[in-house]
């Protein structure tokens, strides 16, 4: 079919993407007094973003035909569209009589599954090259793929209740097979995990090779993906843990949303070599807020407990916690970015310092000879071109 080109096909994913959003507003209208404020705040969020990411796939296939990336950002939204649609259909036909309510939630899961359960097999797997990193990584793809049919099988034929939908008995479950169809989606979400881990390695394998645009390519995903695990993996447990808080759901679609959107940024180039500034900002700020709050909470219960007697309550102490972690704020982030320059970005760190030496022995410097072989030298050290030379322009 030549008249289906890739740019062509990238145009009809993301009209069909708009037209999806139209629908699951007009349901999130229908069905607003049967959801909760967090519900619809969550989709408020959440359908433009899949709409979003689909006009990114269309902009990658316009200029990179077929591109593997491009298809899943074109693709994956739409399935996790279609699950939205599902979901807010169910829930508009406990207010409105509305034909295929077991239908709409029977697809519900599926759908979200493919979806979501494809970009994170596959993206880690081909990012940013449309291809596996050797044949040999073709293993994890197919493993991704066959635990992701395995779990989409099961979750359509598991008998009772569909999950989500509490009053919908699922119409093509098999009664009996539950304890079968438990095993097989044990070892289909087993081979999705492994797949998916199998992704981030390769992408880490990719890091350590990659030269040049490709691994500024691949910092925007690792950092978001490393932000990714430590929301999830260690703030979200604290936070729930410890202090009994649960984060919203807003919170975790924008997290989530950040690593498809820094695929985004990398696949289109666009203000690709931020990224160094972007993690050097971050750990800077981060590792100053974390100091600076610790800071402040050890020095107002210490103050408390010496002012307690003086002026017979707290305010004393915040007061001089507030100064003085003020004071100290714009010392301590030269401190923290001298150390982060000298760790994090050692490369630029030491050019600087050799720049720095240069210009105090710039002006030492009478013969023209002396002063250009240390020019060169310092470039080769600081930038390490391919070529270097000096052109002088001769007095007329």
């Amino acid at each position: 079919m030549i008249w289906l080109t890739s740019k062509r096909f990238g145009i009809a994913a993301l009209g069909i993407a708009l037209a999806m959003e139209v629908v699951c507003a007009i349901l999130v209208v229908v069905s607003a007094n049967e959801n909760t404020t967090n519900e619809i705040i969550t989709s408020a969020i959440a359908i433009p973003t899949f709409a979003l990411l689909a006009g990114v796939g269309a902009v990658i296939l316009s200029r990179q035909p077929w591109h593997a990336v491009g298809l899943m950002f074109a693709l994956s939204p739409l399935a996790m569209m279609v699950a939205n649609i599902a979901s807010f259909y169910y829930t508009a036909s406990l207010k409105v009589d509305l034909p295929g309510r077991v239908l709409a939630a029977l697809a519900g899961n599926p759908a979200w599954l493919l979806g979501a359960g494809s970009a994170a097999i596959f993206l880690p797997l081909l990012f940013p090259t449309g291809h596996y990193l050797t044949h040999r990584w073709r293993w994890a793809g197919l493993a991704g793929g066959l635990g992701l049919t395995m779990a989409i099988v099961t979750t359509l034929l598991r008998p009772g209740y569909i999950d989500d939908f509490e009053d919908v008995a699922n119409p093509i479950g098999i009664e009996g097979a539950t304890g079968v169809l438990d095993v097989i989606a044990l070892v289909g979400f087993v081979l999705i995990g492994l797949s998916v881990i199998s992704g981030l390695l390769s992408l880490v394998l990719r890091f350590r090779r990659a030269r040049g645009v490709e691994r500024e390519q691949l910092k925007w995903v690792l950092a978001t993906s490393g932000w990714a695990v430590t929301f999830f993996g260690v703030i979200t447990p604290i936070a729930n843990n410890v202090f009994g808080y649960y984060p919203p759901d807003v919170v975790f679609l924008t997290t989530i949303a950040l690593i498809p959107a820094s695929v985004a940024v990398a696949m289109l180039r666009y203000h690709l070599y931020d990224i160094d500034r972007i993690i050097n900002r971050t750990l800077v700020y981060g590792l100053l807020s974390a100091g600076l709050g610790a800071l402040y909470a050890g020095l107002v219960v210490g103050l408390q407990e010496v002012l307690q007697s003086v002026s017979g309550g707290s305010d004393l102490a915040i007061v001089v916690t507030t100064l003085v972690v003020a004071a100290l704020f714009l010392p301590a982030r030269r401190r923290v970015q001298v150390t982060v320059d000298r760790r994090f970005n050692r490369r630029q760190y030491d050019a600087v310092r050799t720049v720095e030496a240069f210009s105090a022995r710039l002006r030492q410097h009478i013969e023209l000879d002396a002063l250009r072989y240390e020019l060169l030298a310092v470039i080769d050290e600081t930038m390490a071109p391919t070529s270097k030379s000096v052109w002088l322009r001769r007095q007329s």
